[in-house]
Order: structure tokens, then C-alpha cells, then sequence
């Protein structure tokens, strides 16, 4: 089993940052293959809604071009992804939103040889790891409500 950790905060909150490191630690413990990816400082624009269009033709890749498309792979070859982010009163930050919407090529067929294989599934799993300074549950329910749409 292979894991990818997303980590994403508003800030260099060292508590925060403490947790999910001990958290990955444990995880580690038990699968070996675990690969942290933090997009706190990457260049993820936002969607351009390409797939909106009813003419739409995937090329196999998103067309945005920023450091996303570097990060794809790593997705694709992991078996559980592993997000966590802060949220504040305004929700998830930016970088973090602009991810889950940049998902969606995973989603859509690739156009390698691989897409014609009727056995290929998508069986893997998906964990969030939520902080917020404040304990009020709408804040984490608006993150819910936005993870699950994507």
C-alpha cells in the first residue's frame, strides 16, 4: 500500500505541524510507503472549468499549467491520500481549495493504454485531518460539505 500525505496550512502553526508529523510517524510505522507532499508553498492556480464545456475532450492531463501537474502522479500511484489543512471563519485556505478542484482530471480517463482495462478500479481511500483554532463545528462542516463535492 502506498500513501500520500497532503499537508496544506494557513500558517507555520508548529502545534499543528507537530500533530500531523506524529501522526505520519505512527502511520509509518505500519506502511512503510508513505510520501508528504505540503502544498502550502506550491503554485496551484485555480480551475480553469475546462470539463464544464459539453464539447469537452480530456488530453489525459489538466491544461493549467503550474506546479499541480507535477503532483499528479503521486495520486495516481497511491492507494490512500492523507489531506489535512487549517480552517478559519473565511474556510479552507486558497491553496488547499484550489487542490480539490484540480482533481478532477484523476477522476476522468486517462488516454493511456491503461483506460481501455475494464478490471481498473478506483477502490482507494481518503482521510482528513481538519485544525481550526476555533471549536465551533460549522467550520469543519463547511470543509466537510466542500470535500465531499469534490
Amino acid at each position: 500500500m502506498k500513501v500520500l500525505a497532503i499537508h496544506c496550512l494557513n500558517n507555520k502553526d508548529e502545534f499543528t505541524n507537530e500533530i500531523f508529523s506524529n501522526f505520519i510517524s505512527g502511520i509509518k510505522e505500519f506502511i512503510p510507503e508513505v510520501f508528504c507532499l505540503d502544498i502550502s508553498d506550491m503554485s496551484i492556480n485555480k480551475c480553469l472549468g475546462c470539463t464544464e464545456g459539453w464539447l469537452f475532450e480530456s488530453p489525459g492531463y489538466c491544461l493549467q499549467i503550474d506546479d499541480m501537474n507535477e503532483v499528479y502522479h503521486y495520486f495516481k500511484e497511491s492507494d490512500l491520500w492523507i489531506f489535512s489543512t487549517s480552517i478559519n471563519s473565511n474556510g479552507v485556505n486558497g491553496c488547499f481549495s484550489n487542490l480539490l478542484d484540480r482533481l478532477e482530471p484523476l477522476f476522468l480517463m486517462d488516454l493511456d493504454e491503461d483506460a481501455n482495462n475494464p478490471n481498473r478500479a478506483r477502490n482507494g481511500k481518503v482521510v482528513l485531518l481538519s485544525f481550526s483554532e476555533n471549536s465551533n463545528i460549522q467550520y469543519h462542516q463547511k470543509l466537510v460539505k466542500e470535500f465531499i463535492e469534490f
